[in-house]
């Protein structure tokens, strides 16, 4: 005997299972996102990305951002656009993108601050507004 359980979803069809979209992969990043620390988040970064799911960066412990780190992030999210799955930079206390101090500190004293943006939600966009 088989059992099928089904999600119910506002206006999903009764015969129709309803599609749960895959919860995120969430990479921590921390203390530093520096030229020493990249190789392994990168890696991290590329398998969550490979997923094809949503990918959070926990950017919550992260104290030093430089121009490697800096790369990496905007790689990361030029790569999640292209394949068409969300990145997110999420900080402490809620602070998201370019709002988490570190990296709106490497944005601005780097010079990555732009007009305009190269994917959606670019973050070093989202740093020159004001």
């Amino acid at each position: 005997m088989s059992h099928r359980t089904q999600t119910k979803t506002p206006g999903a069809q009764p015969d129709q299972p309803a599609v749960k979209p895959p919860a995120a992969t969430v990479v921590a990043v921390g203390p530093e996102l520096t030229l020493a620390s990249v190789g392994p988040i990168k890696e991290a970064l590329g398998q969550a990305l490979a997923g094809g799911g949503a990918v959070v960066i926990d950017a919550s412990g992260l104290a030093e951002v430089d121009f490697a780190g800096l790369q990496l992030l905007c790689a990361a999210h030029r790569g999640a656009a292209r394949r068409g799955c969300g990145l997110r930079v999420t900080g402490a206390a809620g602070a998201a993108g370019a709002s988490v101090p570190s990296i709106a500190r490497a944005i601005s004293e780097l010079g990555f601050g732009r007009d305009a943006a190269c994917v959606d939600g670019c973050l070093c966009k989202e740093a020159t507004r004001g």
